[in-house]
Parts: structure tokens; C-alpha cells; sequence
């Protein structure tokens, strides 16, 4: 069967083949490496050894996570107004799951600078996943008022009231804050949000899609895309939007556990392992993904590891069903080595009953 050409792969091929008959150029020396800056929009009362320290922690952010929180912690000691400092140091805890430093990181921030717009909206999303959405809905409203509506606000109000279900009223500001920009990308996630949950899934790649070619460093847009694909049935196209999720956003759990799930279902447990053992990582209190992880051991034949994901899972909710199924068909499948038959069947009988 003859493969089509995009338009794209014929002026590549074009390209190749007119390459291949000339003799190649020679390699021009590599350039040097420019020298770390200082942003200029850092507060000039902030000493430029502390902020020494903020760069060297960036650059730190996606190699050691321990080492930027380290060179964060030392830029913000004894430097209470060093609010991008501050809000970094929330980002990093809230990866790595501490939520209380995370927290207070984000308010240390905040009472640096109040109108932080990145801080506010990370307390705000700190709330809502305590439980307390509400509380979030109210304080973004709040500085909206105070602020005069900025559109980071706008636009994470409307992507709360669509994780809220409240459709209707996160559609109304998803589109007041297009009014405000109109290629505003995370307006159009809030709308691929809605739609999503509303099954109107074309309506949701549309709009999913349109925001992750306005910012292709959008890693909650590829995520979302992933789930509209997932609900479509298409595995290999979720997978390779969860991945680029990943990719453009390290660091956020369900991500690592949904690339993980669909390397699962397609057989690649070796790989599915590697993104549960980083989602675990991440948020370690998270029984689902100690069960997801589970079943990847278990289609590596790796039983024991297996067995102690299940029980991880149940010690974290031990009201759970999944995890003592998963064990009851662990014994019932003698995939269990060195039990003999009768421990077996007892267990069958204590997970399963």
C-alpha cells in the first residue's frame, strides 16, 4: 500500500535528496555558552548574590529537584521580599507533594508582593484541591475585584468552575476572558475543559487543539487532548499527548499516571512502570496509582513488587475494593512463588470474600 505524503514530508524528502549530491559544508565551530544574567525585572533591593542564587536554582528546576529547592531556600533566607523566589519554592514542594510548604511558600509570596498573579492562582488551585472550592472560587474573585479583572484570573476562575461542573458559569468566563484576548490559550483549555466534560468531544479537541498551537508549552491542553482521545478510543494518540504533556510540564502526577495507565493497556509494562514509579513518587498518599502500578508489575512478571503496590494501596485506603481484588487474583493465578497450596487458597478467600 503506497503511504501518502503530506505536504510537509514531500518538501522534506525534497530536501534530503537535494542535500545528498552536494559535498557537505564544513562543521562550524560550536558558539560559546552566553553567561547566566540577571532578568532586569528583578527587584533592584533584592542583593545580587540572592538572585545568584534564584538562577542557579532555574537551572537546577528539571535536573535536581532537591538541589533548586536548596538554591531557592538560601535565596529566600532572610529575604522576605524575594517573592519570585518565594513562588518557585511552592511550585517545587507542591511536585514533589508537600502541600503544607507549598503553601506557605505560596503565601510568603504573596505577602511579598499581593498581586502576585501567578502566586494567586496557585493558593487558589491549593485550595480547590483540599476540598475547598469554594473558598478558591472566592478568593480569585476577590483580587478580580481588586485587580480590575486581569486575565490570568479570569481565565483560572473559568478552568476551576469547569472542574467544579459548573459549566454554564466557567463558559461565561472563558469567553469574557477571550473578549479580553482573544488568543488567550488558556481560555481556550478552560473551553476544551467544559466541552470535554460535557462529552461535545469535537467541540473539546477544537478548542484543545487551538490552544496548544497558540502555546505549545501548555501541558494541561496536551492532557486534555490525551482524555478526548482516550474517550475516542485511541490509545496511541492519547499516549503521545500524555507524553508531550509530560515533556512541556514535568512534574504533575496524573500526568505520569495516565501515560502510565495506556502503556499498560498496550503492553509496554517496562515503560508503564518507569511513569507509575514517577507518579508514585510524586504523590506517594495516592492509592489509585499503587494499584496502577500493581498491574504494570504484574504484566512484568515482577509478582512480589506486585503484591507490595497492592498493599501499599491498601494501607493508604483500606476501604479500597481494587486492590483486594488484584491480590485475590494474584493467589488465584498462583503467580505467587513459594506459597503453598493451602496459604494460597486461604488468601484467595481473604481478598475475594
Amino acid at each position: 500500500m503506497a503511504v501518502e505524503q503530506t505536504e510537509g514530508e514531500a518538501d522534506t524528502n525534497a530536501t534530503t535528496a537535494s542535500a545528498a549530491a552536494q559535498p557537505e559544508p564544513e562543521a562550524e565551530p560550536e558558539p560559546e555558552p552566553e553567561p547566566v544574567k540577571i532578568p532586569a525585572a528583578f527587584n533592584e533591593k533584592i542583593p545580587a548574590a540572592r538572585q545568584e542564587l534564584y538562577i542557579g536554582g532555574v537551572n537546577l528546576v528539571h535536573e535536581d529537584l532537591d538541589g533548586a529547592i536548596a538554591k531557592f531556600e538560601q535565596a529566600v533566607a532572610g529575604d522576605s521580599d524575594f517573592y519570585a523566589a518565594h513562588y518557585n519554592l511552592g511550585s517545587l514542594y507542591e511536585r514533589k507533594g508537600d502541600l503544607a510548604k507549598a503553601k506557605r511558600s505560596y503565601k510568603n509570596a504573596l505577602r511579598a508582593k499581593a498581586d502576585y498573579l501567578p502566586a494567586i492562582v496557585a493558593a487558589s488551585r491549593l485550595m480547590e484541591q483540599s476540598g475547598k472550592a469554594s473558598s478558591a472560587e472566592l478568593t480569585l474573585r476577590g483580587y478580580m475585584d481588586e485587580l480590575d479583572n486581569p486575565l490570568a484570573l479570569r481565565v483560572a476562575l473559568a478552568q476551576l468552575l469547569a472542574r467544579q461542573g459548573k459549566y454554564d458559569r466557567a463558559r461565561e468566563e472563558a469567553l469574557a476572558a477571550l473578549a479580553q484576548e482573544e488568543r488567550s490559550a488558556e481560555a481556550m483549555l478552560a473551553l476544551g475543559m467544559i466541552y470535554r466534560r460535557q462529552e461535545k468531544l469535537e467541540l473539546a479537541n477544537y478548542a484543545l487543539t487551538q490552544a496548544t498551537e497558540i502555546q505549545p508549552l501548555l501541558g494541561e491542553a496536551h492532557h486534555e487532548k490525551g482524555l478526548v482521545h482516550l474517550t475516542w478510543e485511541q490509545p496511541a494518540r492519547a499516549l503521545a499527548a500524555f507524553e508531550e504533556a509530560a515533556k512541556v510540564q514535568p512534574g504533575v502526577a496524573p500526568m505520569y499516571n495516565n501515560i502510565g495507565v495506556v502503556r499498560t493497556t498496550l503492553g509496554a509494562f517496562r515503560a508503564a512502570i518507569e511513569a507509575l514509579e514517577e507518579a508514585t513518587r510524586l504523590q506517594p498518599k495516592n492509592p489509585e496509582y499503587f494499584v496502577n502500578l500493581g498491574l504494570a508489575y504484574r504484566g512484568e512478571l515482577r509478582f512480589a513488587d506486585a503484591e507490595k503496590a497492592y498493599r501499599k494501596a491498601l494501607e493508604l485506603s483500606p476501604d479500597m475494593v481494587a486492590p483486594y481484588y488484584n491480590l485475590g487474583v494474584l493467589y488465584l493465578d498462583n503467580e505467587m512463588e513459594n506459597v503453598d497450596n493451602m496459604t494460597r487458597y486461604n488468601k484467595v478467600i481473604e481478598y475475594l470474600n
